[in-house]
């Protein structure tokens, strides 16, 4: 009964920290994931929301060091793995960060945002076309994605595409 209590009482910290996290309120979120977190209540979400926090922080090593315990906990969590591609992206650490946006499509082909941390990274790297094909299928997978209609003009306008490009900035 004791577990039952402690199980419940753990569901309800996470969704209070994913609530408050969700209304901006960064600061009471943190408590809530570094309170779970040190109650050794692994969960993937609370892992990848809390590096999240860090990364906005400006503690980007703590954010990696996240991610990575939440790949080694959660293999099969796609979130970890294309944040930290994401974050290694920031770092122009482009072929490491590839490799973890591939990962985290492998698990979910449907991850339109790790599609285009992908064409980003490809974009580094001047694999245009390539870049353009992942872009290309973020937008398919989520046309109000942002990001993804940013990094197709990018790349666009890189390859003299103007028109297209201004286009898909629009």
């Amino acid at each position: 009964e004791l577990n039952k209590f402690s199980k419940r009482s753990n569901e309800i910290l996470i969704n209070r920290a994913f609530k408050l996290h969700a209304q901006g309120n960064v600061l009471e979120a943190e408590k809530y994931y570094k309170f779970l977190l040190d109650k050794e209540l692994n969960h993937p979400l609370v892992l990848c929301n809390y590096g999240v926090i860090c990364k906005q922080m400006g503690r980007v090593d703590e954010a990696i060091l996240l991610y990575k315990k939440s790949i080694r906990l959660f293999p099969k969590h796609a979130d970890a793995y294309s944040n930290l591609g994401n974050i290694l992206k920031g770092l122009e650490k482009y072929n490491e960060a590839r490799i973890y946006c591939l990962k985290a499509i492998e698990i979910n082909p449907n991850y339109a945002e790790a599609y285009s941390n992908l064409g980003s990274i490809l974009r580094e790297l001047r694999e245009f076309t390539y870049a353009e094909s992942c872009i290309r299928k973020a937008i398919l997978i989520m046309p109000d994605l942002i990001n993804a209609h940013v990094h197709l003009g990018n790349i666009l306008m890189d390859q003299g595409k103007l028109k297209e490009a201004e286009e898909s900035q629009r």
